[in-house]
């Protein structure tokens, strides 16, 4: 049985993993993959449902980041595997690079069973998209709930996005931005695995998920935390939340290659997403 599951599983990640521009999934457990599309968007595969978290986003023009090309985009809003029947678009806050409500929109009307799941300023620029009205339930994510969906439990965590902004080319000092954005970050189990996903946040209120006594098989952080933490930093984090893996987001050209000579040395517990072989 064991190995039937096994093979089911091969299957699935063959199926994930359609589309020359996608990067191959990477399997976590016998029943939970994960897939990288660009920044941090990815889609995840938990005991048959599905998941994308922030995304899609139109990426056209985005020079700090890597986009999701022109097919992606049209498989994620026509439902084209592997973005067929998704059960969750899940987003950490509405910037650019992370969502669109236009595109967020389309996902919706051609996944009508899948939830929406994102912050007020997401639910509402998403509702005010005009046109067919949609359907679909939808879940305010606030720091300290927990969302149970799909057989899937979701909790939000606190997590303020990352200081950001233009450095001031007479000073050198980065202008730091605060647009009124808010910001979450999510721990999503299928009752045995479980996966987080930071976004853009560098400080992330864990100790009040009620699951720490659970390993997180993967977690996902802004690339900034390297630079936050350094390496030694990073593996006390990894002990102290029991994590098995850490992975980096938010990767551009100019920062890849650095960032992979950086934790080069580190074996398989750390990676770097990147569209980039």
């Amino acid at each position: 049985m064991k190995k039937l599951a096994r093979i089911l599983f091969l299957f699935i990640l063959i199926a994930l993993s359609s589309g020359q521009d996608l990067i191959s999934p990477l399997a976590l457990s016998e029943n939970t993959g994960i897939q990288y599309i660009a920044n941090e968007g990815f889609l995840l595969k938990m005991k048959g449902k599905k998941v994308v978290i922030d995304m899609p986003f139109d990426g056209a023009g985005l020079s700090w980041c890597e986009g999701p090309s022109p097919e992606t985009i049209k498989r994620l809003t026509q439902a084209v595997p592997p973005f067929n029947a998704i059960d969750a678009f899940v987003f950490t806050h509405d910037h650019v690079d992370h969502f669109n409500p236009e595109l967020v929109k389309q996902c919706l009307l051609s996944n009508p069973k899948a939830a929406l799941i994102g912050t007020h300023l997401v639910l509402k620029r998403v509702k005010e998209i005009p046109g067919k009205e949609l359907g679909n339930p939808m879940f305010e994510a606030v720091a300290g709930s927990k969302i149970e969906w799909a057989g899937l439990a979701i909790t939000v965590l606190s997590a303020p996005h990352a200081p950001y902004g233009d450095i001031d080319p007479k000073t050198g000092i980065r202008e730091i931005k605060r647009d009124g954005y808010v910001h979450v970050a999510y721990l999503i189990s299928d009752g045995h695995t479980q996966i987080l996903h930071g976004g853009d946040a560098l400080d992330i209120h864990f100790s009040a998920s009620g699951d720490k006594d659970k390993y997180i098989a993967l977690a996902l952080f802004d690339r900034g935390i390297l630079r936050a933490l350094g390496i030694e930093g990073l593996k006390k984090l990894k002990a102290e939340w029991k994590i098995k893996k850490v992975g980096l987001m938010h990767l551009n050209p100019d920062n890849i290659e650095p960032i992979r000579t950086m934790i080069k040395d580190q074996g398989d517990w750390l990676m770097a997403f990147s569209q980039s072989r």
